[in-house]
C-alpha cells in the first residue's frame, strides 16, 4: 500500500478542514507479478466522528499509478478515500489514476472519489454530507481491462441521513482492450434508501467498448435510494 496522506478519524476530534493539498506522482510496482499494489491519494480511516464535520476542499490528486504492464494482480488506485465522510467535499480535482496490469486482467479497479462508512447528520442538523463542484477524470491512459468509477457513494446507513451531490463534472474516457469484461461508472450509488439528492451533475462516460463490458453514466443499485435527480 502506498498512501499520499492518511488521517485516522476519531469521535473525539473537532471539525477538520483538509484543504489545499497536492498529492501527485505516486507510483507503486512490485517485482512479483502476482503481488497487488494499492495506491491512495488521500485516505480517511478510523471511527466516524458523529458530532463534527470533516471537510475536504481544493485538493488536487493526480498521476497515481499502481502496478505495471506485466502485473497479473488486481491493482487498485483511489484518489480520495473518504471512509469517515460527513461534512463537505468540494472543489477537488482528481485525474490520471491508472491501475496497470496485463490486458486480460479483470480484477484491477480505480475510484476517483469513494465515500463509504456513514453519512451522519452533521452537527446534529439535516446538513449531512455534501459532495459538490468536484472535477474527476478517469480512463485516459488506461489500456487494460479494469473497473473504473469516477464517484462511488455508498455511505448512507440510515434513511434519515442526507447526501447532496451537486455540480460535479465526472468523465471517463479512453478505450477498453478487445478482451474487456469489466464495467465502468461515472456515478455509482449503493447502500440503503437514504435521502440522496443529485443536482446539476455533468456525467460523461465516453470509454470505447472493447468486448462484453458496459459503460454507465449513472448506476443506482436500488431505485429507492435516490430522493431526487434533477437537471443532470
Amino acid at each position: 500500500n502506498l498512501v499520499g496522506m492518511t488521517i485516522a478519524s476519531n469521535a473525539n476530534h473537532p471539525a477538520r478542514n483538509i484543504s489545499g493539498n497536492i498529492i501527485s506522482d505516486l507510483v507503486s510496482t512490485n517485482l512479483a507479478a502476482n503481488a497487488a499494489n494499492v495506491v491512495r491519494g488521500i485516505q480517511i480511516t478510523g471511527t466516524f466522528p458523529t458530532a463534527n464535520q470533516w471537510n475536504y476542499s481544493e485538493n488536487k490528486v493526480f498521476n497515481l499509478i499502481s502496478g505495471d504492464e506485466f502485473s497479473t494482480a488486481g491493482n487498485v488506485v483511489i484518489g480520495m478515500d473518504l471512509i469517515a465522510s460527513t461534512g463537505t467535499a468540494e472543489r477537488n480535482l482528481i485525474y490520471n489514476l491508472i491501475p496497470r496490469a496485463v490486458s486480460a486482467n479483470t480484477t484491477s479497479y480505480a475510484y476517483g472519489m469513494r465515500a463509504t462508512g456513514t453519512n451522519a447528520l452533521a452537527n446534529g442538523t439535516v446538513t449531512g454530507t455534501i459532495i459538490k463542484n468536484n472535477i474527476i477524470r478517469l480512463g485516459v491512459g488506461v489500456t487494460n481491462d479494469c473497473s473504473m468509477t469516477a464517484l462511488y457513494q455508498a455511505a448512507a446507513t440510515d434513511p434519515s441521513h442526507f447526501v447532496r451531490i451537486y455540480n460535479n463534472p465526472l468523465y471517463i474516457g479512453g478505450a477498453a482492450p478487445m478482451t474487456a469484461t469489466k464495467n465502468t461508472y461515472g456515478f455509482y450509488h449503493t447502500g440503503v434508501a437514504g435521502k440522496n439528492h443529485l443536482l446539476n451533475n455533468i456525467i460523461a462516460n465516453k470509454r470505447a467498448i472493447g468486448n462484453t463490458e458496459a459503460h454507465f453514466a449513472q448506476f443506482i443499485n436500488v431505485s429507492l435510494e435516490i430522493t431526487s435527480s434533477n437537471y443532470n
